[in-house]
């Protein structure tokens, strides 16, 4: 699998992230996308930094570049 990072910004800002957080995308060779993956270590920064549940953030980080990478398809 092809694999890029794509960077997205939550509505969470009050952090040390600035409410950024890398997300990783897993392609086929075609492009074709297999998974998307938000990095967990920041995750977890926003989610203690910010007083959200950890999984809420990564639903959200995901989310966002899922949005992003099907707008350009």
């Amino acid at each position: 699998l092809k694999r890029r990072f794509l960077e997205v910004q939550l509505q969470y800002r009050d952090n040390s992230l600035d409410g950024r957080i890398d997300v990783k995308i897993s392609l086929f060779a075609d492009g074709e996308v297999v998974s998307i993956k938000a990095e967990f270590d920041q995750c977890k920064i926003i989610s203690e930094e910010s007083n959200v549940p950890l999984k809420k953030v990564s639903s959200i980080a995901e989310r966002l570049a899922w949005d992003q990478v099907c707008s350009v398809e």
